[in-house]
Formats: structure tokens, C-alpha cells, sequence
């Protein structure tokens, strides 16, 4: 047998991979990341839906927790297309992050803890975002003004309401600004 004629994929994952490249289907563009998360966390709210070191958050719990992100951003200002850097560890607190930017309209801008300070700064500087969301773990790195790092253990956040909050999302607005590493 000749090693060219083995395939590298079981019959089962072909069919995975085929229906996964299946781009003729209808896009609901009313049914976005946002609208998709809100209805599976109102479906399994005890479900989990991220587990990290610091242990296991369920969708309902992170659905509340992304919301009241959400609302205090609004109250901070930001609006359909309104950057936020999202500076954080990989973890349950990174997706509620970004869930409660989205949530808010905003767009997020990633920026990876693993990246030398500098670099961090250079982002943000040619990013400009109107606040950057972090950890105190590492958001005290960041060389930000007062009031532009905003900390998830602020009580201010965790007084916002968990309802979502009335934001009309559209499927034009930004979601994420993306810098790699050849940007």
C-alpha cells in the first residue's frame, strides 16, 4: 500500500469537515454572536460554559456578569464601533470581557498579557481605544491615565443591572480589531 492512498481523516470527520465548509447555507444576520450566546445561556444556564485555573463559570452566571460589563461601559460611553482593549490572562473573565463589550456595541481590541509591555503600548496607542478592561493581575503593567483601565473587580460594575441592556446590534459594526504580529 502506498502512503499516498491513506487518508489522514476517518470517514466521520470528513463528513464534520464538510458540513463545516458548506458556505451556501442562509445567514441570519439578525441572529449574531450576541443574540446566538443570549439564547443558549437562557437554554442551559447551569451549564458550563468556560472552566479555567481559577475554577468553572456557568453560561447563566457569565451571561449576568457580561451584562453588567455591558452596562457600565455604556454609562462610560461606549457605542456602536467605540474600541475597548480587552488586557487579560486567558480566561473566564477575558470571554466575559468581551461578551459585555459586544454586548455594549463596542468593538474589542485583544491584547495579549503574553506580550512584552511595549509592544502592548504600541497597540494601544495606534488602536486608541476609549478604555481598556483588565485584571489588576495585569492591567497594572499598562501605562494608561486614571479612569482609561477599567478593572472587573470595580463595584461599580458588579451595581450594574444583569438584564441586557438595549443595545441594537447590527451586522455592519466592528467586532474586534485584530493586531498580529506581522501588523
Amino acid at each position: 500500500m502506498k502512503l499516498s492512498s491513506l487518508s489522514l481523516v476517518t470517514s466521520a470527520e470528513e463528513r464534520v469537515i464538510s458540513r463545516q465548509n458548506d458556505t451556501s447555507a442562509a445567514i441570519d444576520l439578525d441572529r449574531n454572536l450576541i443574540v446566538l450566546f443570549n439564547e443558549w445561556a437562557a437554554t442551559v444556564p447551569a451549564a458550563a460554559a468556560c472552566i479555567d485555573c481559577r475554577g468553572e463559570v456557568s453560561y447563566g452566571a457569565l451571561n449576568e456578569q457580561a451584562n453588567q460589563i455591558a452596562h457600565y461601559l455604556i454609562s462610560r460611553g461606549v457605542e456602536t464601533d467605540v474600541r475597548v482593549g480587552l488586557f487579560f490572562e486567558r480566561s473566564g473573565e477575558f470571554l466575559a470581557g468581551m461578551l459585555g463589550i459586544l454586548k455594549a456595541g463596542g468593538c474589542y481590541v485583544p491584547l495579549d498579557s503574553q506580550y512584552p509591555d511595549d509592544y502592548v503600548q504600541q497597540i494601544i496607542d495606534d488602536a486608541r481605544p476609549l478604555l481598556v478592561l483588565s485584571s489588576r493581575t495585569v492591567g497594572s503593567r499598562l501605562h494608561q491615565p486614571d479612569g482609561e483601565v477599567i478593572y472587573l473587580d470595580d463595584p461599580r460594575i458588579a451595581q450594574c443591572a444583569t438584564t441586557d441592556p438595549a443595545v441594537q446590534l447590527h451586522a455592519e459594526q466592528l467586532a474586534y480589531v485584530m493586531y498580529t504580529s506581522g501588523s
